[in-house]
């Protein structure tokens, strides 16, 4: 799910699901410095901090563009916001969410868990050849 526009106080729901995703709060830094003029009164960070609610369970989690959001199954990321400028025309507040189902996640890390077993297993082996081999000098 792609484009999920979400203004500030408002919500939307999750297509095909009962969840609901409020955006409480929106806060964008902007930069203040003297050496980068291009740069200047441009927003630099952005973060919202979102309530989700389910029929049984609500998280209220901080969303940014390096730090998305999981309520199994989904996951929530940062696409876009506004404003970008401190000083630009009057424009309305918004973030566009890209919400995505994630069923396979526990499976990835679960091949994640047993690669690093194994590639363990085979440093192990292997420091122990070497050191048989050095004792054997």
């Amino acid at each position: 799910y792609v484009c999920n526009i979400l203004l500030p106080g408002k919500n939307i729901q999750i297509p095909d699901s009962s969840c609901v995703i409020n955006l409480d709060k929106l806060h964008i830094d902007y930069y203040d410095g003297n050496r980068l003029q291009y740069m200047q009164n441009r927003a630099i960070h952005v973060s919202a901090r979102l309530t989700i609610k389910d029929k049984n369970k609500a998280k209220t989690s901080e969303l940014s563009f390096n730090q998305p959001i999981w309520f199994p199954p989904y996951s929530i990321h940062l696409k876009n916001f506004a404003p970008k400028s401190r000083y630009s025309m009057d424009r309305r507040s918004f973030i566009n969410l890209i919400i995505k189902r994630d069923p396979g996640v526990k499976y990835y890390f679960g091949g994640m868990v047993i690669f690093i077993v194994g590639l363990s297993m085979y440093i192990f082996q292997w420091i122990k050849k070497h050191n048989r081999h050095e004792d054997i000098k």
